[in-house]
């Protein structure tokens, strides 16, 4: 049986090939009116016309394919923030390549070089890289990049972000609304960026308070040096502070856990050691996974609006490509916290 062409279906719409091409790219601006649009999508879908992709990659020199680029898809932070990337691409006509990185810097690299190499048009990622090289040779070579979630140091490129300094601030100051003057701050390595603005934002509540900053109170586990792929690294690592917190500072009141993975480590360390969240300890996260919600307690947090955020990037990103905005050589889109009081927060 001969392929469906774009001839077949321009002679079965009563309109030219040209006119075909313009409605099936959606090509923005085209003069053609709702009606002939119609009779050509109509004309597509009962012949069930496939366009050659490899053909039209040729020619236009783009292959609607966008790359996204997460630290892992089992930490549920993430999957909201790709079926935001997606929803918008495929509305778009673009597809996704969706890479794991599992955190690992290596990998990473090796998947921006493959993803350069089949021509995408553009990345969208949330990067563990150390070395911002990578991306100065993408730009250079004319790749369109967006950053979200964390910084790609000493780059210039389109981010889509969260006030991670404030989210923090508002958990800390929760504590302290609640009486608590004694907190320790729990966290992966520090060298992320999202990471390093929370660590800020509860230095500043302290600071805002006129409470001294206790180094002791801050504890790290460098669980990505050590851990396997999956995000039960995370809940261990919390467990593992948990564990170091209850037997060095007993006298510590309050938890702020860098994100909610780690929260409900710390939760379960609790739990293991015949101790109550809130009332021997009380616990806030950071991000409003759907765990949260579900955990005993369940945990006071602080709210990313991740589907957004995904959607955001991949307008910034689209945007870029198809030239319908001009924007300054980097452009930024900063979402704001929001506290969700659960149970696991109690009056001192």
């Amino acid at each position: 049986m001969a392929r469906v062409t774009s001839k077949d279906v321009a002679k079965k719409a009563g309109v030219s090939r040209a006119t075909v091409s313009l409605v099936l790219n959606n090509v923005p601006n085209a003069r053609i009116s709702n009606q002939t649009r119609q009779k050509v999508l109509a004309a597509a879908q009962k012949l069930n016309y496939s366009p050659n992709i490899l053909a039209q990659s040729l020619k236009t020199r783009r292959s609607k394919i966008i790359g996204l680029i997460i630290p892992s898809i089992t930490n549920p932070f993430f999957p909201s923030i790709a079926q935001g990337v997606e929803d918008v691409a495929v509305a778009n006509g673009y597809n996704i390549f969706l890479c794991n990185s599992f955190r690992n810097a290596e990998k990473e690299n090796s998947y921006i070089r493959a993803l350069a190499g089949r021509q995408v048009d553009g990345i969208i990622f949330a990067s563990m890289t150390y070395n911002p090289q990578a991306v100065q040779k993408l730009q250079k070579d004319g790749m369109s990049i967006v950053a979200f979630d964390r910084r790609i140091i000493d780059t210039e490129v389109d981010s889509v972000m969260f006030d991670n300094t404030k989210g923090a601030e508002m958990a800390v100051e929760h504590l302290l609304s609640l009486g608590h003057r004694k907190i320790a701050f729990l966290s992966g390595p520090l060298h992320i960026s999202s990471r390093q603005e929370r660590l800020e934002g509860y230095k500043k509540a302290l600071k805002k308070h006129g409470l001294p900053l206790k180094p002791e109170y801050i504890l790290q586990d460098n669980f990505e040096e050590k851990e396997g792929r999956d995000t039960s690294y995370e809940m261990e690592a919390g467990f593992r502070m948990a564990e170091r917190l209850m037997q060095e500072l007993p006298e510590v009141t309050g938890v702020f856990a860098v994100n909610d993975m780690t929260a409900l480590g710390v939760l379960k360390s609790v739990k293991a050691k015949g101790l109550h969240v809130p009332r021997d300890l009380s616990l806030i996260g950071f991000d409003d996974i759907i765990l949260a919600e579900m955990s005993d307690p369940p945990l006071t947090t602080i709210k990313q609006p991740k589907y957004e955020m995904g959607k955001a990037a991949a307008e910034l990103l689209i945007s870029r490509l198809d030239g319908k905005k001009q924007f300054e050589s980097r452009h930024l889109l900063l979402f704001s916290p929001e506290l969700v009081e659960r149970s696991s927060c109690q009056q001192k």
